[in-house]
Order: structure tokens, then C-alpha cells, then sequence
């Protein structure tokens, strides 16, 4: 069960930068989503803070908002119950990662 899990993980980590991430929410289970979403988001603000600085972590705060607008039109497409409870947990942690990030720009 634990390799089964981790598999399964590790898919969901590797898959977020093989497809566009609508598809990708849409194709994994609502946890893995959470869970690899924090890891990227996790890797890509390391990387902002160290290869740019400030204007790194700007640039990341857009894309961030960029990436919040993409799941807001997701949200108003038709989805199952479970994949609307899927990308609005997600919606609710990118706010808040969002919001992280900018207080670092402030």
C-alpha cells in the first residue's frame, strides 16, 4: 500500500510538467493534486529566490495569478462533484500561496 501511494505520488509529481495543469488537475485525484501542487510551488519559489531575487519572486507572483485565473475558468466549466471538490481545495491553496508570495514582494 505505501509503494502503491508513493507511486502514485511520484506520478502526479513527475505528470504536472508533461500536461497543461487543467488537464493534470483534472486527472489525478484531489490529494496528489494538493500534494504535488505544493511541491512544485515548493521548487519554483526556491528558484525564484535564488536566480532572481525580487524580481524573480515578482515575476513568480504573476505567473501565480496567472495560474489562479486558469483554475478560476476551470471551475466554470462542467466538472463531476469530485473533480469541483478537487480544484476548489486547489484554488483555496493557491490564494493562499499566492498571497505568501506577495507578502515576500511587499
Amino acid at each position: 500500500m505505501i509503494a502503491s501511494t508513493r507511486n502514485v505520488i511520484h506520478y502526479g509529481i513527475t505528470d504536472y510538467l508533461e500536461r497543461d495543469r487543467n488537464d493534470w488537475i483534472i486527472a489525478h485525484p484531489g490529494q496528489i493534486v494538493l500534494n504535488s501542487g505544493q511541491v512544485h510551488w515548493t521548487t519554483d519559489v526556491e528558484k525564484s529566490l535564488l536566480e532572481g531575487g525580487l524580481e524573480g519572486v515578482t515575476t513568480y507572483w504573476k505567473f501565480l495569478q496567472d495560474q489562479l485565473n486558469n483554475s478560476v475558468m476551470l471551475v466554470r466549466k462542467k466538472l463531476s462533484k469530485l473533480a469541483r471538490v478537487s480544484v476548489n481545495a486547489l484554488i483555496v491553496i493557491d490564494v493562499h500561496a499566492k498571497d505568501v508570495i506577495g507578502s515576500l514582494v511587499e
